[in-house]
This record gives C-alpha cells, structure tokens and sequence, in this order.
C-alpha cells in the first residue's frame, strides 16, 4: 500500500531509537539486536511480497506477523530503557499501548535473531493453499464429510 509508505515510517522511528540507544553502551547490544531483526523482517517483507501475488506474501503469514510483533516489543522496550536513562518524557509510539505481559515475550525463544520464522517467511513456502485443515489432518473431520 501506496509503495510501503507504512513500513518505512515505521522503520525510519524504529532507526531513530536505534540511534539513540548506540549512543549508551549499557544499551548498545539491544541496540545492534533490535537493527539485525528490523533488517531481517525488511528481507522477508521484501520476499513475501517479490511476487506481487497475496496469497504468496500471506502463505506464511503467522511467523511472519510474530516476529514482527517481537520486533516492535522490542522497539518499545529500547525506547522505554533509554527514557529511563535519559529521564527524558517518551516519545508516542505508532501502538494502541503496550500493557500486556511484554517482559515475557522478550525472553521468548522466537525474539532471538535467525529463529526459524525468517526462513519459513523468508522462502514463501506455499504451505497454506495446500494444506488441508488442521482438524482433517488431525482426523476430527465427522464422519458425514469423509
């Protein structure tokens, strides 16, 4: 949409307290994490989307929105560490709020740079047009639509 004006938006703040955090080393590592996923969610953005079809770029489209979602946790988390530091007033972020249980998706396995979310929504592996449902693969189908 209008060219992923959106997204780089989005990215372009995201960069901006990327910046600012390199400049405190106690926050330098989160820093250079938080820019490896952004980077790595722009690449897999990029490759959903490089057929211009949507059932391409939506075939994978559940790890795909789950590292997005990490990413941009761990976006609010950096911009509230470096208010913390800095004392300063935060700046709004693009979000609704962030009241949920964040603290226990940052320690979440998935958050952590080259988890298998980039590969599954990197390759548009066309899983879900093909796959039959969850609950016929399961057998839970009832008997009258066998």
């Amino acid at each position: 949409m209008e060219d992923g004006k959106g997204s780089k938006l989005l990215a372009g703040r995201i960069n901006d307290t990327i910046q600012r955090a390199l400049q405190m080393p106690e926050l330098a590592a989160h820093a250079n994490a938080l820019a490896q996923a952004l980077a790595q969610v722009g690449a897999a953005t990029k490759a959903a989307w490089s057929t211009g079809s949507p059932t391409d770029a939506l075939a994978n489209a559940v790890p795909y929105l789950q590292a997005f979602g990490h990413m941009v946790l761990a976006w609010i988390w950096l911009d509230v560490a470096l208010t913390a530091q800095v004392g300063a007033e935060p700046r709004p972020a693009p979000v609704a709020s962030p009241r949920c249980a964040i603290s226990s998706t940052m320690s979440c396995p998935r958050s952590a740079p080259g988890w298998r979310w980039s590969a599954a929504a990197t390759r548009r592996v066309p899983r879900c047009p093909r796959r039959r449902s969850d609950a016929a693969s399961r057998g839970h189908v009832d008997a009258a639509r066998r």
